[in-house]
């Protein structure tokens, strides 16, 4: 559920050249999790191919927002959109989970602690990513308040 939505928020927030090619990526993940949870892994464990895929896709719509962004020749500063913030989280965390969700099952077999030690990791880079998402919140909103002209800055002598 978490690809669909940031996903569908990274499609949606702005215009690409090709969305039909991302919206593709995101029906072929889905096939890939309903194959996977019928053909070879039960739902009820924790699917390292999942997280791996799910890193990837992740990954590679975000990248495009980034890319769209530098060849945006509009005059929306990207770097003060919330959605910079979101997919920079996104980036963040995605890059050292695809690592983690990769080599778990094997991690953990070989060392237990270590095993512990990414999955801290884990925890940290998913933290950081609530934060980086809850401040695009904060920023949205913000700039609704600023474009309705409800805030109010004091005069400053």
């Amino acid at each position: 559920i978490r690809v669909l939505i940031f996903g569908w928020y990274i499609i949606r927030i702005r215009q690409y050249r090709f969305p039909a090619i991302l919206k593709i990526i995101l029906l072929i993940y889905l096939l890939f999790v309903i194959s996977n949870f019928i053909f070879i892994e039960s739902p009820l464990y924790i699917s390292s191919r999942l997280f791996a895929a799910e890193s990837v896709i992740l990954l590679i719509l975000s990248l495009s927002f980034f890319f769209r962004s530098m060849q945006d020749d509009s005059e929306m500063n990207w770097l003060k959109h919330p959605a910079f913030l979101v997919c920079t989280g996104i980036i963040l965390y995605e890059a050292t989970s695809f690592f983690i969700f990769l080599f778990f099952y094997p991690l953990v077999e070989k060392n237990k602690e270590f095993g512990d030690l990414t999955m801290s990791i884990h925890n940290v880079m998913y933290i950081i990513l609530c934060i980086m998402v809850s401040l695009a919140f904060y920023r949205s909103r913000k700039q609704k308040q600023i474009k309705a002209g409800s805030l109010q800055y004091p005069e400053y002598k």
